[in-house]
C-alpha cells in the first residue's frame, strides 16, 4: 500500500478494518463528462 499522508502510527487494526468493509461499500460514480464540464467552468474566471 502507498500514499501521500504522514505515518499512521497505531491504528493498523483501524485502517485494516476499513479496508475489510471496502467491497460493501456504495461503488463511486464520478459526474458524466457534462457534469465535470459544468464543475470545470465554475472554476474559470467570470
Amino acid at each position: 500500500m502507498s500514499t501521500h499522508l504522514p505515518s499512521a502510527r497505531g491504528v493498523n487494526r483501524t485502517l485494516l478494518d476499513m479496508l475489510d468493509e471496502a467491497p460493501d461499500s456504495p461503488r463511486f460514480v464520478g459526474p458524466d463528462q457534462a457534469a465535470l464540464e459544468a464543475m470545470l467552468a465554475q472554476f474559470e474566471p467570470a
